[in-house]
């Protein structure tokens, strides 16, 4: 029974991790085409002037396109490709800081209540991934329980003798369990729960919010297990290895982050129109993206603002570009992830051909971590999929940043 037991618990495991490399490569792509999307519909909407309806019209998709936005960050989580940032974490402090607004957003009808160890070890972890998790498994016990139900946080320092699952090892663990008195799941769906589009409760969440939690926890190190039984609640419980906080560090906990959407709901649009026309004259920029659509509708963008624009689909063609008419720009912008050459290429070469280049690099995938670590700051990176407004204030802060790129930090 224990060997077929494994090899269920393998197989399972093996679904996943296809389910999750799909997801990774399907957010890529959606991130690329939701970039076209926002930006052509809120240039569409400045465009239609005082025709109500149309701007009405408009102002849906941008919003449909927002709340899509928030899909592939699921997905991303999904496929363990959500940027992370660690830092040691007392998971205490974070459901403190959660717990009221939690109260807040779901049900009235539903007590949150917490069960939490005073010496409560710290853990390194991303605090907003973390944030979203918890979020995101009190959202769905809210929607399992019934009127007058109860869901309880619980933490507790543990040491066990055996892994709590695959990949981990024994030792010294911080848990954090959610817990519902709800009507529970058989055997099948806990088998399951986290596959994405898996609904297994009524009236349940399924979609890709637990698969999302499965992808944070992993990707931070962890482990997350399902105990559920029919008419017996269910209890989702997340170990992390526990971390030797340096003596007198700060927690990195001290401030409620922005609190992911859990449980989407159709909101008022918060379109912005963009920033009026730029005033400092033609500024010679060159815009390198291997998708046509994102690099037209950016290039709109920029021509918009005054910019003078040269274009090109891939490194060899910016180079020859620069080389064959003696271009000097002033700017840079590049996508990351091309055939051939990569961003990081093209941005040392163009350097050593026009000096004083500054540098935008754009990206659809979650590439934070390694971009601060080969050398260049935060300023320098703009993720997709990006409104016109954040395209335009992060040109805004690289023309205005120190920073000038070398092939030193290339």
């Amino acid at each position: 029974m224990a060997r077929e037991e494994t090899r269920n618990g393998r197989r399972q495991a093996q679904r996943v991790e296809a389910l999750t490399s799909l997801a990774g490569g399907l957010a890529h792509q959606f991130n690329e085409l939701l970039t076209t999307v926002i930006g052509y519909a809120e240039i569409a909407h400045e465009e239609a002037g005082e025709n109500r309806a149309l701007r009405e019209a408009i102002e849906h998709i941008i919003t449909a396109g927002q709340r899509a936005s928030t899909l592939t960050h699921q997905l991303m989580a999904v496929g363990r490709q959500g940027t992370r940032r660690p830092a040691t974490l007392d998971l205490n402090q974070c459901i403190a800081t959660l717990q009221t607004v939690l109260q807040q957003v779901f049900r009235s009808d539903i007590r949150i209540v917490t069960s939490q160890q005073a010496d409560l070890g710290k853990v390194s972890a991303d605090r907003a991934q973390i944030e979203e998790a918890i979020t995101h498994l009190v959202a769905n016990a809210c929607d399992a329980v019934p009127a007058g139900g109860t869901v309880t946080l619980e933490t507790r320092n543990l040491e066990l003798t055996e892994a709590p699952g695959e990949g981990c090892a024994p030792g010294s663990y911080v848990m954090v369990a959610v817990s519902d008195n709800g009507p529970g799941m058989d055997e099948d769906a806990c088998a399951r729960i986290f596959e994405p589009w898996f609904g297994a409760r009524p009236g349940g969440r399924g979609g890709l919010a637990l698969a999302a939690v499965h992808g944070i926890v992993e990707q931070n190190g962890g482990t997350i297990t399902v105990v559920s039984a029919p008419n017996r609640g269910t209890t989702f419980r997340i170990y992390f290895p526990r971390a030797a906080a340096p003596a007198g560090a700060a927690t990195a906990i001290d401030t409620l982050a922005t609190l992911p959407a859990a449980r989407p709901q159709p909101e008022p649009s918060r379109v912005v129109a963009p920033p009026q026309a730029t005033s400092r004259g033609v500024l010679p920029v060159l815009l390198v993206d291997d998708d046509a659509s994102v690099r037209r509708l950016t290039a709109e963008i920029l021509r918009r603002q005054n910019y003078k624009v040269f274009e090109a689909c891939d490194g060899s063609s910016a180079l020859s570009l620069l080389k064959n008419n003696k271009l000097k720009v002033d700017l840079l912008i590049t996508d990351l992830n091309m055939p051939g050459m990569s961003g990081y290429e093209v941005g040392k070469l163009v350097q050593q051909i026009s000096p004083g280049t500054r540098v935008l690099f754009i990206s659809g995938y979650p590439v934070a971590a390694q971009f601060t670590g080969a050398g260049f700051g935060a300023v320098n990176l703009l993720l997709k999929p990006f409104t016109v407004r954040d395209f335009l204030q992060k040109i805004d802060e690289v023309l205005g940043s120190s920073f000038v790129m070398t092939a030193e930090s290339a």
